[in-house]
């Protein structure tokens, strides 16, 4: 990899999904760039499209979905040239993925010591007895107590809380340069998500891994992320560095998810009410014309109706994708 290149470097990617009445194109046309130990969150309402452009860093997006058009780049990888084969090698290797539910995504019937020794046989050549050794080693770094018998149990004996830090570790396992954690701590007490998000962020550092967090909790991604991509109907509206975006978003849509965060109530008030984005992402086959955030933004006019607008820089290392918008 070239000096100062990114590590991850995404162009024009998009992905479709035949449907009956027409095709779905749940990304369309994204593009972002991942510096090595640097965390980018991504964070939209459900069916914005975060995830499946994530799957789609793997290909694993499920038939009939696929990638339709882009390139994808892990260093001097093109990951969409591989053949099946040399994309295993990748997975798990050098980009490794926590999963939205630990409890779907670890296999039932194998004790996690197993899973996690899986990784490590395949990707790091150890043999049975030292993939075993290391998978006690690694249940220990996740902070898994007693974790010598913790190897031996399996998914269902462990606390939700445990079987996340089991996914972390077998995520790990490989010592992947990409990190993608789909909603890690969705499932969680709060007590517990704070442990998980300080448990990424320790260990992020100790390994250097560029990580890409995804959620549609902006108040979890503004306390792991670098610099925030934020995602509407398959689209990017806004990307910038975290501080700046949560201090001053610039997107109606951005300003919307800000405002309905829960905020606790202050000694002399009761924090205020809740303030809800008006009515649901469009149904991806009819799209509204112009601005996708159209129907639902208090600043829309007709010019906003006629045209799409583009993602430009506004300057300071922010994009926004809006008319109103003013940086």
């Amino acid at each position: 990899m070239t000096a100062g290149a990114p590590l991850v470097a995404v162009r024009d990617l998009s992905v479709v999904f035949p449907v009956e009445g027409g095709v779905v194109r749940a990304v369309d046309f994204i593009g972002y760039d991942i510096a090595a130990k640097r965390t980018l969150g991504v964070v939209g309402e459900s069916g914005s499209g975060k995830s499946v452009a994530a799957l789609a860093l793997l290909r694993l997006v499920a038939p009939p979905g696929r990638i339709a058009a882009g390139s994808i780049r892990l260093g001097d990888l093109d990951l969409l040239a591989l053949d099946e084969e040399a994309m295993r090698r990748v997975r798990g290797a050098r980009i490794a993925m926590i999963f939205q539910e630990p409890m779907t995504a670890l296999n039932p019937v194998f004790t996690v010591g197993e899973q996690i020794a899986e990784v490590l046989r395949l990707h790091r050549g150890l043999g049975e007895r030292a993939a075993l050794d290391e998978a006690v080693g690694m249940l220990e770094r996740v902070g898994i107590p007693a974790p010598a018998a913790r190897a031996r149990d399996y998914p269902h004996q462990l606390s939700g809380g445990m079987r996340q830090r089991a996914m972390i570790a077998i995520a790990l396992a490989g010592r992947p340069e990409l990190l993608i954690a789909d909603e890690p701590t969705t499932a969680l007490d709060v007590t517990i998500q704070a442990q998980i998000l300080d448990l990424m962020l320790e260990l992020q550092d100790a390994l250097g891994m560029a990580v890409l967090f995804i959620s549609h909790n902006l108040a979890v991604v503004s306390e792991v992320a670098d610099d925030i991509m934020v995602m509407y109907a398959g689209r990017i509206v806004e990307r910038a560095p975290a501080d700046a975006l949560i201090a001053r978003p610039l997107h109606p849509y951005t300003q919307g998810l800000i405002a309905a965060v829960p905020r606790l109530a202050a000694r002399d008030g009761d924090g205020g009410a809740l303030r809800a984005i008006p009515g649901n992402v469009p149904n991806p086959l009819a799209l509204p014309p112009g601005c996708r955030f159209s129907d639902r933004c208090p600043l829309a006019d007709d010019g906003c109706r006629a045209a799409e607008p583009t993602l430009v820089d506004v300057g300071g290392g922010r994009q926004v994708a809006c008319f109103k918008a003013r940086p």
